[in-house]
């Protein structure tokens, strides 16, 4: 508790559990009820309120992406793609698993996405600890697991 980043991950986990029960609101309060179309929504105004904020900080920043970045961006069109293509469908599951059934059920399938990211950072980034992160993950999975049900 006394290092920011755990703070922060607290803080972040108690906002993602808000926002999932909002989120199941405004499904239920569109007509008809459309998973798809409130994710639609909702990614279209965080853009819409997120863009400029982050194009006039970079205008002002002193520190310009180095031309590397985008010449590696250029020269994976299939990753960059890819990446592309699951951040677009990928809020579409989600809000239609929302839709479909209960809150509880879903944010517990959703943090299955933290087994997910310790492996990612494994493969793509080396980090070490692999061990007690995966056991970490898994205590929080089952702890999501036994709240749902």
């Amino acid at each position: 508790m006394r290092k920011p980043g755990t703070l922060l991950a607290l803080l972040a986990s108690a906002l993602w559990g808000t926002t999932t029960v909002l989120e199941k609101l405004a499904i239920d309060h569109s007509s008809p009820p459309s998973g798809p179309v409130v994710a639609l929504i909702g990614t279209a105004l965080l853009v819409i309120l997120l863009a400029p904020t982050a194009w006039l900080l970079r205008r002002n920043s002193e520190h310009q992406a180095p031309a590397s970045v985008w010449k590696g961006l250029h020269a994976h069109p299939r990753a960059l793609s890819s990446a592309v293509l699951l951040s677009g469908v990928a809020p579409l599951f989600g809000f239609t698993a929302i839709a479909l059934g209960l809150v509880g059920y879903a944010t517990a399938l959703f943090k299955l996405s933290s087994v997910l990211t310790i492996l990612w950072a494994r493969w793509f980034l080396d980090e070490g600890q692999l061990r007690s992160r995966l056991l970490g993950a898994s205590v929080m999975v089952v702890g999501e697991m036994l709240v749902a049900l």
